[in-house]
This record gives C-alpha cells, sequence and structure tokens, in this order.
C-alpha cells in the first residue's frame, strides 16, 4: 500500500500513486507550506534565492530595464506576477516533480514497514535454521566410512562398476530410459541409494567436494566429485549396455531404439546434460545415505554385519 503524504489517500500501486500527483489539480495544494516549498530546494539554490522569494515560489528580476516575474524552479516568466503563485503550485512541472520525489524518498508507509520488518525476521529464522542445519552436516561424520578407515573389511558392499543389477525389472528400466538426459543420474539412484539395497552402497561424501567410493580392486578411494562423476559416467553407460541386451531379449527393442535415437539426437547436448544430473544425484544421494545411515544405525548394524566404535 503507498499512501499519498498530503491527503492520506491509499493506493496498492506506486504509478498509481504518482498519477494521483500528478493530476491537474494535485491534492497537495490546499495543504502546502512554506516549510514544504523551502525543503525542495537545494542547497545552492537557497543560496542565490532570496529566502522570502522561496516562501513565495517565484522572484522579480529586471530585464533591460523591464520587470519581469520568474518562477524559481523553471523558466516560466511573466510581466506581472498575477498567475505566478497558481503556476507555482498548480502547473509547474518541475514543483511537482520535486514533490514526487520528496514523496518517493520519505519510505514506505507503516505498514510497509511492518510487511518489511516480518519478512526480514523470518528471512533471518530460516538463515539461521539453515547455518545450524549446516554446521550439523559439517561435524557429522560418516559411519560406513570411519568403520572401514577403522580396519573393518568385511563389509558385504559390491565395488563400483560391480553392483548387482538383477533386481532391475522392466518397469525400472522402462523409467530409465524414459528421459535419456536423465538415464545415467536415475541408474545410479536406484542402484546406489536404496535403502533396501545396502550392498550397493559402494558411493559417500568425504568432504564438499571430495567422494570416497568402493573401486572393482575392493580398494576405497577419494576422488573429485566432478572427477568422480566422469568415472562413474563411463562405468554406467557399461553397465548400460549390459541392461540394453537383457532387456532387447524381453521385447523392449522398440524403446530401446527410440532411446538412441534420442541420445543421438541430442549429440553433445545429451553428454552435458546427463553430466550435470549425475553430479546432482550423486550430491543428493550421498546426503540422503548419510541421513538415513543416521536414523537407521542398528538395522544397518544389522544387515551389514558391522561393529561401530
Amino acid at each position: 500500500m503507498y499512501e499519498c503524504q498530503f491527503c492520506n489517500e491509499g493506493f496498492k500501486y506506486k504509478s498509481h500513486l504518482e498519477r494521483h500527483l500528478n493530476r491537474k489539480k494535485p491534492c497537495y495544494t490546499p495543504t502546502i507550506t512554506e516549510e514544504i516549498i523551502e525543503n525542495l530546494y537545494t542547497t545552492t539554490e537557497k543560496k542565490k534565492i532570496k529566502k522570502g522569494d522561496i516562501k513565495k515560489g517565484y522572484h522579480k528580476k529586471i530585464i533591460k530595464g523591464v520587470p519581469q516575474w520568474s518562477c524559481n524552479l523553471c523558466n516560466y516568466s511573466k510581466n506581472n506576477k498575477g498567475n505566478l503563485p497558481n503556476h507555482v503550485k498548480l502547473y509547474c512541472k518541475e514543483f511537482r516533480k520535486r514533490i514526487l520525489i520528496k514523496i518517493q524518498n520519505s519510505g514506505t508507509n507503516k505498514k510497509d514497514v511492518s510487511l518489511l520488518e516480518k519478512e526480514l525476521a523470518q528471512m533471518k529464522e530460516r538463515m539461521q535454521e539453515l547455518e545450524d542445519k549446516c554446521e550439523e552436516l559439517s561435524h557429522r561424520k560418516n559411519i560406513i566410512v570411519q568403520n572401514i578407515i577403522n580396519g573393518n573389511q568385511k563389509l558385504p558392499i559390491q565395488p563400483i562398476g560391480k553392483e548387482d543389477l538383477s533386481f532391475i525389472n522392466g518397469n525400472m528400466y522402462r523409467k530409465t530410459i524414459e528421459n535419456p538426459p536423465k538415464s545415467l543420474s536415475y541408474l545410479t539412484k536406484i542402484l546406489n541409494f536404496d535403502p533396501n539395497k545396502l550392498y550397493n552402497w559402494n558411493i559417500h561424501k568425504n568432504t564438499n567436494d571430495y567422494i570416497t567410493y568402493l573401486d572393482q580392486d575392493n580398494l576405497w578411494k577419494i576422488r573429485h566429485k566432478t572427477e568422480f562423476a566422469q568415472l562413474l559416467s563411463n562405468i554406467r553407460e557399461n553397465q548400460s549396455y549390459d541392461l540394453e541386451k537383457k532387456f532387447r531379449n524381453e521385447g523392449f527393442s522398440l524403446l530401446i531404439d527410440k532411446y538412441i535415437q534420442k541420445k543421438e539426437k541430442m549429440g553433445e547436448k545429451y553428454d552435458k546434460i546427463s553430466f550435470d544430473e549425475l553430479i546432482n544425484q550423486i550430491e543428493e544421494g550421498t546426503a540422503n545415505n548419510d541421513l538415513y545411515i543416521l536414523d537407521n544405525k542398528n538395522l544397518i548394524v544389522k544387515k551389514l554385519n558391522l561393529q561401530f566404535y
């Protein structure tokens, strides 16, 4: 809500207030005071113009021996001062302009301030919640990875690239190849971040930008997330070929051919989009794994036969 300082009329939009102030007979005419008029002048103008003339809004000057009265704020001049008072308060464009600027610079009304203060308080509260969550995540240790570092080598976890694919059925495969740019990320999601397939949990966060993973030699290694995503992209491509052979024999030939045509049509764009999706899926998935571990510690101990320290 925008409120006129002079008549207190409220307007929903700022443009409506400006139109109200710029109408032929402004609302501020009855309430205009010498103090308001004086505040419209700059410091430089106040030094050049007499105080009495500032209050009136116009001044007298002699041009070639002929007296003329001129508006202080624009070039409007007359040989008599009869129309100058009306000009100053009603028709002077510069006067109207400065009145409008004064309104705009005076800030929002009390309703606006109250609303802004409320929104600011909500934003601060939300920011505090996010800071607390970030602090919690930064101090949280990955239980599975810590257990590996502590020497437990009996984890029944499949290495990356050798995950169990037998549970992937026709509906899952159909969803995997429905959208080519998301095929790799979806395959990673169902393989590595399913709470019911803990034996495929071979990807975990190390720090914000690094990933810990179990390589095909059963060694836990660390790579930067972009390098790891490139490695994982190549591995997923090979696994998708294995799935393609399986499901082509099960009658998915037309669907697979359509998927391949889409990939070829997208060209380099497919690689870029699918790569970005894969990184996002890895980051989201590893974060979800961490939360699941914290909330289901006893279940994971039972399923994976782990000993936590």
